[in-house]
């Protein structure tokens, strides 16, 4: 409700439209009434790009700036292709493993195999010293 005009009437009032990129404290709407006695004007609260425009809600989606982000990969292996603004397709070596969800905070090991195949049974005897050792 900052510029004060119907959510159906907003896309006439923008100065900007969707895919345009803002900085903060530009102009991105306009409004003014009564010959230009009564104006009011919205600034972008951010730098961004204008991701939408709702003529039902009469909101304003700012994207913000993507944040690069670091993603450990928890395994040894060969980057084989890097995926541009996305990450990259690391190649390993690996068996089906199936994660669970826990109550403690994330942490990371090496899996080691400690039977031969997997109709054998894993008996307290087959677990060894480093085995049992936490990387």
């Amino acid at each position: 409700m900052l510029l004060g005009v119907e959510a159906e009437d907003l896309s006439g009032f923008m100065l900007k439209r969707p895919g345009d990129k803002v900085k903060e404290g530009e102009n991105i709407a306009f409004y003014s009434a009564f010959f230009g006695l009564m104006k009011k004007q919205v600034t972008s609260p951010k730098d961004g790009v204008i991701e939408g425009v709702s003529e039902i809600t009469g909101q304003v989606i700012i994207r913000g700036a993507p944040i690069p982000v670091e993603v450990d990969a928890y395994l040894p292996g060969t980057i084989v292709e890097v995926v541009p603004r996305e990450g990259a397709v690391v190649q390993t070596y690996g068996a089906f493993i199936q994660g669970i969800f826990g109550i403690g905070g994330e942490t990371h090991g090496e899996i080691k195999v400690v039977v031969a195949d997997n109709s054998d049974e894993i008996t307290p005897d087959k677990i060894t010293k480093t085995a049992r050792e936490r990387s």
